[in-house]
């Protein structure tokens, strides 16, 4: 999903992961939104922004939503070395090492359905490629990425399309 601030990127995301209203109806792997805690759990969603507690470590952070989630830590589809160490504390990790973070936790468990707004928003250049490589391997295990970004330009060479979306 391409368009400016404002164009709507963001809400639909929510949207389609259940946690805003809207009318009509969407379906997720064949259960509607409203659907709740099934539905999620075939959702990996990262909002454009995550507020992780600062004295929490990578490790505990991503423990905790595995819990969440009923997988394994490990469970994430990220490749060897994309975190920060496991036992750096959340307080002391620049923004694209959050970033990076909060993209694990997403993809925790493999979920057959992935929303991301703005996933590469705090990233250098090695950082985007990272998580844009990362990203093709998740779609190419068979699962549905959806990307919202500004720019149509960061989507390129990443999605097979391109949804332009303008004032709403």
């Amino acid at each position: 999903l391409a368009g400016s601030n404002g164009s709507g990127k963001s809400t639909m995301l929510r949207c389609i992961a259940g946690i805003a209203r809207f009318e009509g109806n969407i379906e997720v792997c064949g259960r509607p939104t409203t659907a709740g805690r099934e539905l999620r759990r075939n959702i990996g969603y990262l909002p454009q922004s995550v507020m992780l507690p600062p004295h929490a470590t990578v490790f505990e952070s991503l423990a905790f939503f595995a819990r969440l989630r009923g997988v394994a830590p490990s469970s994430t589809a990220v490749p060897p070395g994309f975190l920060p160490d496991r036992n750096a504390r959340i307080g002391t990790l620049s923004g694209g090492q959050r970033q990076r973070l909060t993209l694990a936790i997403a993809l925790l468990g493999r979920p057959p359905v992935v929303l991301l707004d703005e996933p590469v928003s705090n990233l250098d250049a090695a950082g985007r490629e990272a998580v844009w490589a990362t990203l093709r391997e998740v779609r190419d295990d068979g699962a549905t990425v959806l990307i919202a970004s500004p720019s149509p330009a960061d989507l390129a060479g990443v999605g097979d399309r391109t949804v332009l979306l303008h004032e709403g």
